[in-house]
């Protein structure tokens, strides 16, 4: 017990003059240091209220959009192609130098070449050199009751020079008529009668000119034939007797090697 009340007391003196101290230091200083490390008080924050808006009830309401639906897209389908765009091409400048104007010359109206008819069989002068595109093919006839009797052994054909023309006869009846082109002045058309020797109905082409000469016909063992060709509307060939195209066709398709033709300077034969 002695031991206790010495230990109390030793504290109590030991620790007396810290509470001396406390009780002697200043009261205002320490309040004011207090009050100056205190943050300054904020000021309420005073709302005003959203103004007052009238809605009618009455009023329409917005439709409702609907998401779209969901689509499930396929990873491995091919791709569209991708389109290459075209290079812009470069913008030329608008600026234009200012030529000086050139005279024109004056335009002479053109002359047309007067065309004077031609009577078969005979040469046309200098002045008559004009061709037609094409002979009118109103100037064949053709049987097609006795065409479709026609077998090749039963056709032959005869060529009338001072008439320009050519018959296609089938059992002994003409079953064709058409204007020919002979040989031109100069030159000659082989008279006499001759049997097909050669035939051929494309890819033949003329030693001399150099152009094709379709359905062609040898005349014997001559170098002249028949074939399809262009009919001014007199004599104008080298030697060959021109066609016009579907008459030489239909006279290809009614005879055959072997057939008969006659080149006659006249035919008593023709109705």
């Amino acid at each position: 017990m002695k031991h206790a009340a010495t230990h109390k007391t030793l504290f109590f003196h030991r620790t007396l003059p810290a509470w001396v101290a406390l009780l002697l230091l200043p009261a205002v200083p320490l309040q004011a240091a207090t009050q100056k490390d205190l943050p300054p008080k904020a000021k309420p924050v005073v709302t005003k209220p959203a103004p007052f808006v009238f809605t009618n009830p009455f009023a329409p309401k917005p439709p409702v959009t609907k998401p779209a639906p969901f689509v499930l897209q396929n990873p491995f389908a091919p791709k569209p192609p991708v389109t290459k765009t075209a290079a812009k091409a470069p913008v030329k400048s608008t600026k234009t130098t200012a030529k000086p104007p050139v005279a024109k010359k004056p335009v002479k109206p053109a002359v047309r070449p007067s065309i004077t008819p031609v009577k078969i069989g005979s040469l046309p002068s200098a002045s008559q050199k004009a061709k037609s595109k094409a002979y009118p093919m109103s100037e064949v006839s053709m049987n097609q009751w006795l065409l479709s009797q026609g077998n090749g052994g039963n056709s032959r054909v005869v060529v009338d020079i001072s008439k320009q023309k050519v018959y296609l006869l089938i059992n002994e009846k003409i079953a064709l008529t058409s204007p020919i082109s002979s040989a031109r002045a100069g030159m000659s058309t082989p008279i006499g009668t001759f049997r097909m020797t050669e035939r051929v109905r494309s890819g033949k082409i003329s030693n001399l000119y150099h152009v094709g000469m379709p359905f062609w016909m040898r005349l014997g063992s001559t170098p002249y034939g028949t074939h399809a060709g262009f009919l001014p509307g007199y004599p104008a060939s080298h030697g060959c007797i021109r066609l016009p195209y579907p008459v030489a066709e239909t006279i290809f398709d009614h005879t055959r090697v072997g057939t008969q033709v006659s080149v006659m300077h006249s035919w008593s034969g023709a109705r």
